[in-house]
């Protein structure tokens, strides 16, 4: 496919720049790509990653086209310094969410409430974002980084400990595992409800962020308290 014209590459930028995924080390560079990752973020709110011309980054981010071309081979060589950028952000929010002691005296109910109103919030405030970086990973996993995989990882694993602290009210015969589905579940309800797609979804219900939280929490409270096969109770 050819690129629209406004995205045209200055002549000789084509060829790949060597170590182009690696953070820039000298201070100038580090905050040029500050700038260009903070300007897709805007960007990215009001518009999919597919539909950001490459000179509204540009203007925004108030680069020129040779320096961005000077290292850049296009707009999708930022999505893996976006990608950082976002795990970097998040990690320090979810050790606050997931301290000890703010589930501290919580029964499972309160700390399902908890985790889904922290899921819904992360992905009212960087939709956009990550809608971007999940298409990317679902049609290029070879993009996805150790480091990524590692977060959900930990993240997933810290979350199924602080509910194991309620684990005489999961009637699920593999406790662990079954929080972690239920994360995984959530994630994707989210996923599909709230990450905005090509096109408005006529099926899409539109909830208040706490009401659309409660019902999160009402799924996985009704698969962990029920063992398999069941009916969740009315």
């Amino acid at each position: 496919m050819t690129a629209p014209a406004e995205e045209a590459r200055p002549p000789g930028s084509s060829e790949a720049r060597s170590g182009a995924h690696r953070p820039p080390r000298q201070k100038r560079s580090r905050q040029t790509l500050s700038r260009l990752l903070g300007a897709a973020e805007e960007l990215l709110r009001d518009r999919p990653f597919d539909q950001l011309p490459i000179a509204s980054l540009l203007d925004r981010a108030g680069i020129s086209v040779g320096s961005f071309y000077a290292r850049f081979e296009s707009k999708e060589a930022l999505l893996p310094f976006l990608r950082t950028r976002y795990l970097e952000r998040a990690q320090p929010i979810a050790d606050r969410v997931l301290a000890p002691e703010r589930w501290a005296g919580k029964d499972l109910e309160q700390r399902a409430r908890l985790l889904c109103r922290y899921v819904v919030t992360l992905y009212r405030r960087n939709r956009g974002l990550l809608r971007v970086l999940w298409l990317e990973g679902r049609t290029r996993p070879e993009t996805l980084s150790a480091a990524a995989a590692e977060h959900r990882t930990k993240l997933y694993g810290r979350v199924a400990d602080a509910f194991l602290e309620c684990e005489g009210e999961i009637v699920r015969p593999h406790p662990a595992a079954a929080i972690q589905f239920a994360c995984a579940c959530i994630t994707a309800i989210c996923r599909d409800m709230l990450l905005p797609g090509p096109q408005p979804d006529p099926l899409n219900v539109q909830l208040d962020d706490r009401d659309f939280a409660n019902d999160l929490a009402d799924v996985m409270l009704g698969f962990l308290r029920n063992p398999p096969g069941s009916r969740a109770q009315s």
